[in-house]
């Protein structure tokens, strides 16, 4: 579910660091919040998303390995 999550949001942010984008080079201005410009935002929040799937796909890889060594050392009936 977190990796869903994390790939829907980050497509969510891709379409608005392509509209900020769009928009500074339209008006030759820089997006300013709080001081603060948001495709740095965008680009951190991006970043964060790909640490967050390579760990969430860290730990199922982690997970379907410690059930494959278990069902093999399992005597079979």
């Amino acid at each position: 579910m977190l990796t869903f999550s994390c790939c829907y949001f980050s497509a969510l942010v891709d379409l608005l660091i392509k509209m900020t984008s769009s928009w500074e080079a339209e008006r030759n201005k820089v997006f300013l919040y709080d001081q603060v410009r948001y495709l740095t935002l965008f680009n951190s929040l991006n970043s964060l998303f790909a640490y967050t799937r390579k760990y969430v796909l860290k730990k199922a890889y982690e997970t379907v390995y410690i059930i494959l060594k278990r069902e093999q050392e399992r005597p079979n009936k």
